[in-house]
């Protein structure tokens, strides 16, 4: 099974978050010793405004294990909006 990792816990490693960073570290090498661990393209641009070169993101996202994996959102994405409203 593939863990799509939050936003909130990747920084809590980058920014070296006092009070959540212990956890946070805790939770993904335990989590990654079983599945895959990823995040989508909304979380990698979420992380991008702390730093200053796409080379530097990639890098750190990568020496977290972490994959990119895309919003998967097949042909079945717009079936909600299709046919009659109400």
């Amino acid at each position: 099974m593939t863990i799509l990792v939050d936003t909130n816990v990747i920084l809590d490693i980058f920014t070296n978050d006092s009070e959540f960073k212990a956890w946070s570290l805790a939770q993904m090498n335990r989590l990654a010793m079983t599945e895959d661990l990823a995040i989508n393209d909304v979380v990698f641009a979420e992380l991008a405004p702390g730093f200053d070169e796409f080379e530097k993101l990639s890098t750190a996202v990568d020496s977290m294990g972490l994959e990119i994996r895309p919003i998967p959102c097949g042909d079945r994405a717009h079936r909600p909006f299709t046919g009659n409203y109400r």
